[in-house]
């Protein structure tokens, strides 16, 4: 509707389709603070419901989109009041200059969510795999020989233990780096897709690494359950 009143008033140039143009420039910019608007608010609830994000990181991001919530809230609520075409042009000018510099701050909310979701992972990983060393070490220390395994068994769990750290000690170092790039993330004022497509890759490797860390130690626990001849 705004691109067809635009189209007529720049045909015919009367003051009537000035008047219809100007209506619809208008009624297109609230609808498109409606939209980020409700995006940021979208935002927000995700990571309201995110798991694995901090408290304190949770709430700073709230704080933050908030913040554009209301820039956007108060930008559309100004729109009516525009005295001419040239004007309307001016706010459009402005919310989208603002809207280019809220666009860090959505990459770090959603990189926040990602990391959340792989912090999780990290934590439900050291639960089991805590579980499972101790019950290796239980059998280790047990007096009963109907209860224990031959030495030859035990090598094979501690080489499965040793490459369950270490996977889980890679996948560490990784989410370390991936939490450095999220710090620079926030400094950054516009053009962050790419800083967050390389902190997501980061936490993908992660994530292989506790896939990894899983998959060993369903061997020691299979090992664990399996009779020796």
């Amino acid at each position: 509707a705004y691109l067809f009143k635009k189209a007529q008033y720049q045909r015919f140039g009367t003051l009537t389709s000035r008047q219809e143009a100007q209506a619809a420039t208008v009624r297109m910019l609230e609808t498109r603070d409606n939209v980020v608007i409700s995006y940021l608010l979208a935002l927000e609830t995700r990571v309201s419901e995110a798991i694995g994000v901090q408290d304190s990181t949770e709430e700073g991001l709230k704080v933050r989109v908030d913040e554009e919530v209301g820039w956007f809230t108060d930008h559309r609520n100004t729109i009516p009041s525009a005295g001419t075409l040239e004007d309307l042009e001016k706010d459009s000018i402005e919310a989208q200059s603002r809207w280019k510099s809220v666009d860090p701050l959505i990459y770090e909310v959603l990189a926040a969510i990602a990391h959340g979701r792989v912090l999780e992972f990290t934590d439900r990983t050291d639960e089991i795999f805590g579980r499972v060393k101790n019950k290796s070490e239980d059998i280790r220390t047990e007096d009963r020989d109907e209860y224990t395994f031959s030495d030859q068994k035990f090598d094979i769990l501690n080489r499965w233990v040793f490459e369950t750290e270490n996977r889980i000690v890679r996948s560490k170092q990784r989410r370390s780096d991936a939490e450095g790039a999220i710090t620079l993330l926030a400094k950054r004022k516009s053009n962050a897709l790419s800083q967050y497509n390389e902190i997501i890759t980061i936490l993908g490797e992660t994530q292989l690494y506790l896939k990894e860390a899983n998959t060993y130690m369903r061997e020691i626990i299979r090992e664990i359950k399996t009779t020796e001849e």
